[in-house]
């Protein structure tokens, strides 16, 4: 902890404190211990064996990241407050600027937890914005660890805020989308928040030129020859059908570009919404879409983010848009119907032969 209480009750930095003077914990009002050494910031502990709610032990990075954000943070919000402690929520926030909650986030925290914090902020009318450290940037942007603090911006698109120690330096990484299968991301530095905030505020949204639709196609191959069973299961759902998932039309493969919510089932629901057009010849969107949706939601979990079914449904909406481009659907009341059937290929090399011809018009 980098704050606690004198004997008069008032709120005290690790950093101004005096040697062999009583401190406490804010939270759990217990005796805490002023501590000075040359690898860790000034900052109080508990005493041995001692439990509190509200702490825990802290590496070096958090505290120190935790001091220069604070320190930083005072450049752009009128108040600031050190680790504020909520007692309606028994809760400790790293840093407090008014209704907004920064933390600094280090070590490991399960989805779980992480939904609980959120939650409890939003009970007091507080919205927390969640800040990484080392540990995760070192992480790929696909683990899962990593994507469940994902947060999204019209400007930049999905984003995530990281602060390196002893750098105090951000980084930003943005327009997190999946190109087919893969995670790609655009990375910039930065000195302060205000300067994240002003890059933000602007948009910075870059259009790709995606690479040949051979190597997806070939990728898909492999995973089915090497067993990967989500491959397998819509493989199955292709042969229930009578088609073969390695022949799928090239239109599922528009856009290539979307969100990251999608990644696992980045290819599935726009297959599924296929099979089911060729079968039924009319859908009620609303049904596929929230299917598809539960499935997302069931293997990764977003709280940072507000508004993930809208997010997920507007990727639906741009694949129903491609459909009506090509004259393969029309919308319904309900849904959209099948206007015509639409062919897939009999196997890879033919499917890659015509993939060949497209592009190279």
């Amino acid at each position: 902890m980098l704050t606690a209480w004198n004997q008069y009750h008032q709120l005290i930095t690790a950093k101004g404190a005096k040697a062999g003077q009583p401190y406490v914990c804010p939270g759990c009002h217990q005796p805490v211990i002023l501590k000075r050494g040359q690898q860790k910031l000034a900052h109080f502990a508990h005493q041995q064996h001692q439990l509190c709610g509200s702490s825990e032990s802290e590496s070096p990075e958090h505290l120190q990241g935790k001091w220069f954000l604070a320190t930083d943070l005072r450049t752009i919000f009128p108040r600031v407050t050190l680790e504020s402690y909520l007692h309606a929520i028994r809760q400790r926030a790293d840093i407090r600027c008014d209704q907004v909650v920064f933390e600094y986030q280090c070590s490991p925290l399960s989805t779980q937890r992480l939904s609980e914090r959120i939650y409890g902020y939003a009970q007091i009318q507080l919205v927390s914005f969640w800040i990484l450290g080392n540990r995760y940037y070192q992480q790929r942007c696909t683990a899962s660890s990593v994507q469940r603090f994902l947060r999204f911006r019209k400007t930049i698109g999905y984003y995530l805020v990281f602060l390196l120690e002893p750098q105090n330096q951000y980084r930003l990484r943005y327009q997190i989308q999946l190109h087919d299968h893969r995670l790609q991301f655009q990375e910039r530095s930065f000195t302060s928040f205000q300067a994240v905030q002003h890059f933000w505020s602007k948009e910075h949204l870059q259009t790709k030129k995606p690479e040949s639709l051979s190597h997806v196609t070939k990728t898909v191959a492999r995973r089915l020859q090497h067993g990967q069973a989500p491959y397998l299961e819509l493989q199955l759902s292709c042969y229930q059908a009578g088609y073969n998932l390695l022949g799928c039309p090239l239109i599922v493969h528009w856009p290539r570009f979307q969100s990251p919510l999608m990644k696992p089932d980045w290819l599935g629901w726009r297959v599924r919404c296929l099979l089911l057009l060729q079968t039924r010849r009319e859908i009620a969107v609303t049904t596929h879409y929230q299917r598809s949706c539960n499935l997302i939601r069931r293997r990764a979990t977003y709280p940072c983010l507000h508004d993930v079914n809208n997010l997920i449904f507007a990727q639906f909406e741009v694949f129903l848009t491609a459909l009506i481009r090509q004259r393969l659907v029309q919308r319904t009341p309900t849904g959209v119907i099948l206007l015509k059937k639409i062919p897939w290929f009999s196997d890879t090399s033919v499917k890659l032969k015509e993939i060949t011809k497209q592009e190279g018009k």
